[in-house]
C-alpha cells in the first residue's frame, strides 16, 4: 500500500498554524544563539582588524558584514515573535529575513575565504575557512530557505490576514 504525500501547503489550517509555530520558536532559538555569537564576534573582530591594518577597504567591507550579522539576530527575534503571534508583520520580518540571510552569507563567505588567503597567504587555510562557515550555512541559510518557503506559501499566508 502507497503512503500518501503529505503536502503542507494542501493541508488543513491546523496543520499550517503547527509548522508556523515552530518555525517560530526554532527562529527564537537561533536569534538567541545569534545574539550571543554576536557578542563573541565583536571581541574576534578587534583582533582580526589587526591583520589588515593597512587595508582601509577590506576594513570597510569586515565592518559593514559584522554589523549586518550583528542585526540578522535581533530581526530573526523580532519576525519570530511576531510569527508566533501570527501577525503580518512578523510574517513579513522572517520573509525579509530569509532574504537578507541568503545575501548576507555569501558576502561573508566571499570575504571569509578572502580574508584567510590573505591573511596567511596559504592556498591550504580555505579548507578550515570552508569548514568555518559549513555550520553557521547548514543552521542560517537552511534555516532561512524553510522559512521563506513556508512563508511565502498561500496556505500560511491566510493565516496572517
Amino acid at each position: 500500500m502507497e503512503e500518501p504525500v503529505v503536502d503542507y501547503r494542501a493541508a488543513p489550517a491546523g496543520f499550517a498554524v503547527d509548522v508556523v509555530r515552530i518555525i517560530a520558536r526554532v527562529g527564537i532559538g537561533l536569534a538567541v544563539f545569534g545574539m550571543a555569537s554576536a557578542i563573541a564576534q565583536v571581541i574576534a573582530q578587534w583582533q582580526a582588524l589587526e591583520l589588515f591594518s593597512d587595508h582601509d577597504t577590506l576594513r570597510m567591507l569586515g565592518s559593514a558584514t559584522e554589523l549586518v550579522g550583528y542585526a540578522l539576530p535581533f530581526l530573526l527575534l523580532y519576525g519570530s515573535i511576531g510569527a508566533l503571534r501570527q501577525r503580518e508583520w512578523g510574517r513579513r520580518a522572517l520573509i525579509a529575513y530569509s532574504m537578507i540571510a541568503f545575501y548576507f552569507l555569501a558576502v561573508a563567505v566571499a570575504l571569509n575565504l578572502y580574508w584567510k588567503i590573505g591573511a596567511f597567504h596559504q592556498t591550504r587555510i580555505l579548507i578550515l575557512a570552508i569548514n568555518g562557515f559549513a555550520e553557521p550555512a547548514a543552521y542560517y541559510a537552511g534555516f532561512a530557505f524553510i522559512a521563506f518557503w513556508v512563508f511565502k506559501s498561500p496556505n500560511v499566508r491566510e493565516l496572517f490576514t
